[in-house]
């Protein structure tokens, strides 16, 4: 199953950053799973969130030199 990378800027005084990895078969479930497993702290003082695909490092492709 597809992994995204979720990524939550929160905080009252400073921002901090959260991030965690969910698992769906797709964004609108990603965005789903995301919101069921914020902390509540996150979701008391979050304001700005990013989901992305997250990549597998071992199933990258590189250029060779």
């Amino acid at each position: 199953m597809p992994r995204f990378t979720v990524t939550v800027r929160h905080g009252a005084q400073g921002y901090r950053y959260h991030t965690f990895d969910v698992e769906a078969t797709d964004l609108a479930e990603a965005l789903r799973a995301a919101a069921e497993d914020l902390p509540e702290a996150v979701r008391t003082t979050g304001n700005l969130a990013e989901i992305r695909s997250a990549t597998d490092p071992d199933a990258r492709e590189f250029l060779e030199e």
